[in-house]
């Protein structure tokens, strides 16, 4: 069988893997604490809690889901292969999409006379660029890839799936930084304190994130 399917396998994998699931649990629970410390006479504080909660335990089973690598595969194993790949990536898009985007639109909506538009701005944001990452993940899956693994000498020149791939990314990223820029300015305004230590977390946890990935892929995985 030459799918494999494999938790650790090389230390800054082993360090991601635990610094991950240290961070999703320290998120969470700022966002519950955050939730059970809103003023009375805000509306629906629950439904801040239940975002934590429900970051925390569909966080923890992704980031426990084992990866999957291959060589010599079958045509069959292959589209097997992206399968998976594909549906932890939109399994991770759809945490973040209900946990900082849904539910926090209806919260920030329903108390919007008291918090303004900021966290109502942010939480929008957060549904757009998850939108935005389960659009890229399934052209790179489903068209990319191929590019890849049938052309050892492939380069992007003139494939237009490549082209709207990086811009896509690109708008992503923007909206990505733009939403949780709005996180942190309704937390400093409003004083919330627990709301802003988790959007900071979010900041800490891909630009650290960022730097391990560089190690995996340079020490290999």
């Amino acid at each position: 069988m030459a799918l494999i399917f494999f938790y650790i396998v090389t230390v800054p994998y082993l360090i991601t893997l635990f610094f991950n699931a240290f961070v999703r649990v320290i998120m969470s629970l700022y966002l519950v604490k955050s939730g059970k410390n809103q003023p009375d006479n805000v509306k629906n504080a629950n439904l801040v809690i239940i975002a934590g909660y429900f970051y925390l335990i569909t966080g923890l089973i992704l980031n426990f889901l084992p990866l999957l690598t291959f060589y010599n595969v079958t045509p069959g194993e292959y589209q097997f292969y992206k399968g998976y790949q594909l549906f932890t990536w939109i399994f991770y898009s759809i945490i973040w999409l209900v946990s900082f985007g849904i539910l926090f639109i209806i919260f920030a909506y329903k108390n919007r006379e008291i918090y303004k538009n900021y966290l109502l701005t942010g939480a929008f944001l957060m549904c757009v660029a998850f939108i935005l990452q389960i659009i890229v993940s399934t052209i790179f899956y489903t068209l990319c890839l191929d590019d890849i693994f049938y052309d050892p000498f492939f380069t992007i020149e003139g494939h237009l799936d490549w082209y709207i791939y990086f811009a896509l990314n690109d708008i992503l990223l923007t909206v990505y930084a733009l939403s949780v820029a709005f996180f942190v300015v309704h937390s400093k305004i409003n004083q919330d304190k627990f709301m802003l230590r988790a959007s900071l977390l979010i900041i800490v946890r891909h630009l650290t994130g960022m730097f391990l990935n560089i190690m995996i892929f340079l020490f290999g995985t």
